[in-house]
């Protein structure tokens, strides 16, 4: 998977694209002169909110026992530094409550990933939300840590909206165990554990055998996705080019108007103008942030259903090497047993025997394995093609829509402002006085 690279940003008004961090969030990113036209609710689709998000720091801890009953919330409510002899490191505080109680873990972005990284393996063929990739510089930059903290706290919430990787023990650990998370003894669970885990969580599909049907679908899902991709990075290049001619529009914009205030002051003394005094702006949102925003988050959210298809993939992938080696281990069985000494068996001590039974043990580790596999792939394949992904793609349509009005009401609300600055110009050229 690519890497998406996101810098810090500047104090300027001119700042470059490249500077811009993922928000999938906010509908207008916060410039150091950008006023915020929309709530960050307003952009995501109700499948998407957590159920109980309150970034209120210590509300979360004062539930009484009857608001907890029955509910779930956790969220990414602020953060902390600690530093040591080089660098300091951030770590994102994250409270919430269950049944069991409240609770609250600092974690640091190493460990958000590291999570991420054993869900993969231990879900496979399930989607995993998708965390920010790594960042090749340490920025401590308060607005950059608030942006990676509304990225994780989306992360954290649509966690919570999968009981199953919810009461994982793998993100029970990492909520709930004061320990430094990616270096805990986290174990990668071996396809023999996952099958019978499955079974019992997607009772839905556990009852289903290979389906020709399930499995095209999701084949053609993944090709639908890339060409999604593709189309989505062309965008972004297009967003990108949009938001720096914006800025620059807006930078010259504001020197243009400040010029028509020094020169109105020059023609009223010498020419006996009317005085105009245009009030300068000084905050303005840039519109297409909004876009490109939502284009880059996009692009990693499609890359993590892809990652769903392909650890199926190598689910299947899996089974094929193994029942091609259980072929190769009963042929050597079968000489063995026909009194045939085998190359192996000429620096081997064993008796043919003794070989015979290690094959056979070894053939029947490979069946119990191919049976396990063969359980998590047709499950897969079946939440994949009749679940995961109609929702997902429903999802996004919904996603798109609202991202589209949020676009057009910024736009319109930004454009109204330049024109109503404009207009102070010409209601003062047409007073009488």
């Amino acid at each position: 998977m690519e890497e998406v690279k996101y810098e810090e940003e500047d104090s300027n008004i001119k700042s470059s694209a490249n500077e811009i961090l993922l928000d999938p969030l906010a509908s207008t990113v916060p410039r150091p002169i950008t006023n915020k036209l929309f709530s960050n609710e307003e952009i995501l689709p109700e499948e998407e909110k957590s159920p109980i998000i309150n970034k209120n720091s210590d509300s979360v801890l004062h539930l009484t026992e009857s608001e907890l009953d029955n509910k779930i919330g956790a969220s990414v409510c602020s953060y902390s530094t600690k530093s040591n002899l080089i660098k300091k490191h951030v770590y994102y505080i994250i409270q919430g409550h269950d049944s069991s109680g409240t609770y609250e873990a600092h974690r640091s972005s190493k460990d958000f990933r590291t999570l991420r990284s054993v869900l993969v393996h231990n879900w496979p063929g399930c989607y995993i939300p998708p965390v920010p990739p790594k960042q090749n510089a340490n920025n401590i930059n308060p607005r950059f840590i608030e942006k990676m903290m509304k990225l994780y706290n989306l992360f954290i919430s649509r966690i919570v909206s999968y009981n199953y990787l919810y009461e994982s023990d793998e993100f029970q650990q990492f909520i709930k165990n004061p320990g430094v998370y990616h270096k805990l003894l986290l174990r990668k669970q071996p396809y023999q554990d996952i099958s019978p885990k499955y079974t019992k969580i997607f009772k839905d599909y556990a009852k289903e055998t290979y389906n020709e049907q399930n499995e095209k679908t999701v084949s053609e899902g993944r090709a639908f996705f890339k060409i999604g991709i593709e189309a989505l990075e062309k965008f972004e290049n297009l967003c990108k080019i949009n938001v720096d001619y914006f800025e620059n529009f807006e930078s010259e914009l504001t020197q243009l108007m400040t010029g028509v205030n020094s020169l109105s002051k020059f023609y009223q003394e010498q020419y006996g103008s009317k005085a105009l005094s245009v009030s300068p702006r000084e905050i303005y949102s840039n519109p297409f942030f909004v876009l490109l925003d939502w284009v880059r988050w996009e692009i990693i959210d499609l890359k993590a259903m892809i990652d769903a298809i392909d650890t199926k993939k190598e689910i299947d992938k899996r089974q094929m090497e193994i029942e091609s080696k259980m072929e190769t281990e009963k042929t050597r069985m079968l000489k063995i047993q026909a009194g045939k000494k085998m190359l192996s068996q000429i620096f081997s001590t064993n008796s043919r025997e003794r070989n015979s039974q290690l094959l056979e043990s070894s053939i029947g580790d490979m069946q119990k394995e191919i049976l396990a596999l063969s359980n998590i792939s047709t499950i897969s394949a079946a939440k994949l093609a009749n679940l995961d992904i109609p929702k997902f793609k429903q999802l996004k349509a919904q996603k798109y829509e609202v991202i589209l009005r949020t676009f057009a009401g910024s736009s319109i609300h930004e454009f109204e402002n330049m024109i109503s600055q404009v207009k102070e110009i010409e209601e003062v050229l047409n007073s009488k006085e």
